[in-house]
C-alpha cells in the first residue's frame, strides 16, 4: 500500500485537471508525414484498447517543438503509450482518461505500480 501512496496522490492532484477530447489527425499536420502516420497508428490503438490518445498526441508535439528526429518522437511516443497501458492496467478498466493520463506520468517519473 505504500507504494501505491504516491500514485494515489498525484492521481488525486492531476487527474480532475485533465479531460479527454477528440483527437484531430489535422493536429499532426506539423510533423513529417510519416511520422505523423506512426503517430497517428499508435493513437488508433491506443483509442481502440481503451487508452487516451491526447497524451500521444501531446507527447509528438512536444517533440516537434524542441526539433527531436522523427526517429525520437516515435520512440517517446511509443514510451508514453507503454506507461498509459501499465497505468490503466494498474488503476483498471474503470478508469477515466485524466486517470490513466496521471498515472502514465507517474509510472514514467519512476515511480512502480
Amino acid at each position: 500500500m505504500r507504494r501505491a501512496l504516491p500514485l494515489l496522490f498525484c492521481l488525486a492532484v492531476i487527474a480532475p485537471a485533465a479531460h479527454a477530447a477528440p483527437v484531430d489527425r489535422h493536429a499532426l499536420d506539423r510533423l513529417d508525414p510519416a511520422v505523423a502516420d506512426q503517430v497517428w497508428k499508435i493513437a488508433e490503438i491506443a483509442r481502440a484498447q481503451g487508452v487516451p490518445e491526447e497524451p500521444l498526441i501531446n507527447t509528438a508535439l512536444e517533440g516537434a517543438s524542441k526539433r527531436a528526429s522523427g526517429e525520437r518522437i516515435v520512440a517517446a511516443v511509443r514510451e508514453r503509450y507503454s506507461a498509459l497501458v501499465a497505468a490503466r492496467e494498474a488503476l483498471g478498466p474503470q478508469s477515466t482518461p485524466g486517470e490513466i493520463s496521471a498515472g502514465a506520468g507517474v509510472l514514467m517519473s519512476g515511480v512502480s505500480p
